[in-house]
């Protein structure tokens, strides 16, 4: 990865590009898979990307300034692309995740809250969003693959919790044999700000089961997704290496 996988600026890299044509509500209208060749302009942090963003920093404004009209372009996108998902169910649980300080001989030396600014919403919706466009393609194509799957929470689990919910005020509809994810979401969009926003999402977050791999689709109840896959990732992942080679299988 540091090498012929490393994104430095000015070299040209080979890359398997997903181009999605997506109108102004967010909606992807038009999906293209092809091989392609990038040259990265400048490498970018997540800080740096949110000083431009959130802070209005000038200092580094001005010294990426040939770029700071794509950052607020695809901070404009990702957020359709957030009300898009937000709008059939998806679940967002904003409990804080941990990041271990390492000095510089590599050994702990801190514990602090990960940052989570709209750097990381960037990425993430791009990624969802490439992830869905060629799980959609590889089966209306009726190619096999591995699909990214997520049950949703069995009704028992969430039978067992529906005392502790009600009394912090909250109901769970639980007349049907499986909630949907919109219903949790709803729950979730209820508490939040509030005292016990965070034991409420731990708990719920308990009650989901696992997402995995497997050949059939049962749709992904977490990202209130019908049909998703993991592909953007090939370094990092092997089932989204295995996916990459699905396409350019299908590609001929």
């Amino acid at each position: 990865s540091n090498g012929i996988c490393s994104l430095n600026p000015g070299e040209e890299r080979l890359t398997k590009t997903a181009l999605l044509e997506i109108n102004q509500t967010g909606e992807i209208v038009k999906t293209r898979f092809f091989n392609s060749v990038i040259r990265s302009h400048a490498r970018m942090t997540y800080t740096k990307v949110r000083r431009i963003l959130v802070d209005n920093d000038r200092e580094c404004i001005e010294r990426h300034r040939e770029l700071v009209d794509h950052f607020k372009l695809m901070e404009e996108l990702a957020l359709l692309l957030w009300e898009q998902r937000k709008s059939r169910g998806n679940l967002d649980f904003d409990l804080p995740e941990s990041e271990i300080v390492l000095d510089l001989q590599g050994m702990p030396e801190d514990i602090v809250r990960a940052e989570r600014s709209i750097a990381h919403r960037i990425i993430e919706e791009f990624m969802i969003a490439a992830n869905e466009a060629v799980a959609r393609h590889l089966k209306e194509k009726e190619f096999p693959l591995l699909y990214r799957v997520h049950e949703g929470p069995d009704p028992e689990t969430l039978q067992a919790l529906a005392p502790f919910i009600l009394s912090l005020g909250y109901r769970l509809p639980l007349k049907r044999e499986k909630i949907t994810p919109k219903e949790i979401q709803r729950l979730l969009e209820a508490c939040r700000g509030k005292p016990e926003e965070r034991v409420l999402n731990r708990m719920l977050l308990r009650a989901m089961k696992q997402a995995h791999y497997a050949p059939e689709n049962i749709g992904h109840f977490g990202l209130a997704s019908t049909c998703y896959t993991h592909f953007t990732s090939p370094i990092r992942r092997y089932p989204d290496l295995i996916t990459q080679r699905l396409v350019k299988g299908l590609r001929g």
